[in-house]
This record gives structure tokens, C-alpha cells and sequence, in this order.
């Protein structure tokens, strides 16, 4: 959707996303119920990507976002269309680079966000929200995307933020009829989002279900992937494990026939093989009781083996 660093010749006036509703409920106006609700949900979003992208960029002073202020630009062509902008009470802005590519980030992050939840349905959601799991599909169009990793996680944490979530519902709640759109552009993106009254359910999020009225299913299975941390303290889910290293850290804890002082010294990073119960909730995996835990140097190539192996 975007190059992997903005442009050395953007400036901060190409840093603006368009929002366009069209349809029989737009022609020029908005109910200004609807029209309040959108702007502050929009604002929450995008002052929570700016402050997380801060948080992982020394280059920043406080005076760098102190000096932002989001705007929003109104304009009427036969639909109710405005510009989301930034102003920043700076001199010689353009020659902050960091701050320009910020901006950049901050508009492709929250697009794509838009744009990866059309595709998430009521039952992938509950599962994500309860879990902290992206479902595969949408976890690899984020990997694929071609930014950088904080970049990335920013939106994975977006997507499994019931406040950020709900927020960003208020963009897609002024579609009533069933043509009406919205439409997020801007001139950084390569393209936009076009949200429908198809579509914008995926927006929503339907309340999440007791523990008791999850459909959580359980199974003996083998699977490999590489430990990335170990908690000597807990009692459970001493260990977090990734399978093939990708996706979300799936909590695991030890079966009564081992021991956690067997793992904690060389085990963290290491790639392993894992038979055990697998406690899922629909496709997502919750947890793992380890019954078999097989080091190996890489995926098949089997080295130390702890637990029982009859």
C-alpha cells in the first residue's frame, strides 16, 4: 500500500487523510450526533498511533508532538466530504524529517488498520479480543505490509484493543442506508478503504462471551515453534511459545511430570517441539499443557528430549 519511508519531497500539507461519506443519507450534511461521534472516535485513533510511534522513536522531543494539533477541514461537493490535516506550531518543520515521516505512518497505520477489519468477522473478533491473537490470515497481511516492525505491531495492538476497537467504530456508524459509503483516502496512500453497509459490521464489537459460553475445544497434538520467554515464578504458563516463531506468544504450562528448572537455563530462544493438550477457542489456540517437550536445533532435526516417551 505504501513505500517503506515516505518521500524526501513530502511536506506537511500531503499529510492529510480525506474521509468522504456518500449516499442517500449524505448530501452535503450529516446529523451532527453522528458527525461529533465520528470526529472524536478518529481523534482517539490517531492520537494513540502518534503516541505509540513516539514511544519508540528517541529522535522526538516533547515538543515535537506538543506542537501537533489534528484539524479537520470541511468541504461540500454533493457528498460530505473533509480533510483530516496536522498543524505544527514549529519553524522550519520540513526540516524535521522524523516528524514528517511520523505523520506518514500515523495516516498509513490507521488506514490499513481500517482496511484489515473489514475482513474480521463477530467470531474471529471475540476470539482476537479474548485471546490477544490475530486470526492467521490477517496476521500474515500484516507481515506482508511493507513498513517497519513497530509499525506492524502498532496495528496488531490496535486490532486486539477493545477501546481502540469501539473508537474506531464511530467512523462507520453515520452509514444508515444500504448504498450509503465512506470512503478514507489520502495522497500518501496508493489506495483507499471503502467502507459499505457489507461491511461495516466488522467494525463493531458484539459483547464478549463468558468463559462458561465459549466454545473451547481440546486435543492431544504435536507442533514445533521457538520459546520466547520463560517466568521461573509463576505456577502457570511458565513459558510463552510461538508456533514456527510467528503470530502471538501462546501461554504454556508444564505437565506434573516436569519441571520448570529442567528448561530455565537454556531453553529460552531455543526452537522446540511441543506435544501436549491444545486448549483452543474456535481457531485460536489459548493455552498448552505440556506433556513432551523436544529440543531441536531446527524444524525436524531432533536433539534433547524431556518428558515421557513411551
Amino acid at each position: 500500500m505504501t513505500s517503506l519511508f515516505p518521500e524526501n519531497d513530502i511536506k506537511l500539507e500531503d499529510l492529510f487523510l480525506e474521509v468522504k461519506y456518500d449516499g442517500p443519507s449524505f448530501d452535503g450534511v450529516m446529523n451532527i450526533q453522528d458527525l461529533g461521534n465520528e470526529l472524536l472516535g478518529i481523534e482517539y485513533c490517531l492520537t494513540k498511533i502518534i503516541n505509540e510511534l513516539v514511544k519508540t522513536n528517541k529522535e522526538l522531543s516533547e515538543a515535537d508532538i506538543e506542537s501537533l494539533q489534528i484539524l479537520t477541514e470541511g468541504f461540500v461537493n454533493n457528498c460530505f466530504k473533509k480533510k483530516i490535516k496536522f498543524k505544527a506550531f514549529l519553524d522550519e518543520i520540513e526540516k524535521r524529517p522524523v516528524l514528517i515521516s511520523i505523520l506518514f505512518f500515523v495516516i498509513t497505520i490507521y488506514s490499513e488498520t481500517a482496511l484489515i477489519q473489514i475482513n474480521i468477522n463477530n467470531t474471529n473478533t471475540v476470539s482476537m479480543l479474548r485471546s490477544g491473537q490475530i486470526p492467521i490470515g490477517q496476521y500474515q497481511q500484516i507481515k506482508d505490509l511493507p513498513i517497519p516492525d513497530n509499525a506492524k505491531e502498532i496495528i496488531r495492538s490496535n486490532l486486539i484493543d477493545k477501546k481502540y476497537r469501539e473508537e474506531s467504530a464511530k467512523i462507520v456508524m453515520p452509514l444508515k442506508n444500504d448504498n450509503d459509503n465512506l470512503e478514507l483516502s489520502s495522497s500518501v496512500l496508493e489506495e483507499s478503504v471503502i467502507i459499505d453497509n457489507t461491511n461495516k459490521q466488522s467494525f463493531f464489537i458484539i459483547d464478549l462471551p463468558t468463559e462458561q459460553e465459549q466454545d473451547v475445544t481440546e486435543e492431544i497434538k504435536t507442533i514445533q515453534g521457538r520459546i520466547n520467554s520463560i517466568n521461573l515464578d509463576a505456577t502457570k504458563n511458565q513459558i510463552g511459545f510461538k508456533v514456527k516463531n510467528e503470530g502471538n506468544e501462546i501461554h504454556c504450562h508444564l505437565s506434573e511430570n516436569l519441571s520448570i528448572d529442567d528448561y530455565k537455563s537454556n531453553y529460552l530462544g531455543e526452537w522446540v517441539e511441543i506435544t501436549g493438550k491444545i486448549s483452543r477457542a474456535g481457531d485460536i489456540i489459548k493455552e498448552i499443557e505440556i506433556e513432551k517437550l523436544k529440543k531441536i536445533t531446527k524444524l525436524g532435526q531432533i536433539d534433547i528430549t524431556f518428558g515421557d516417551n513411551r
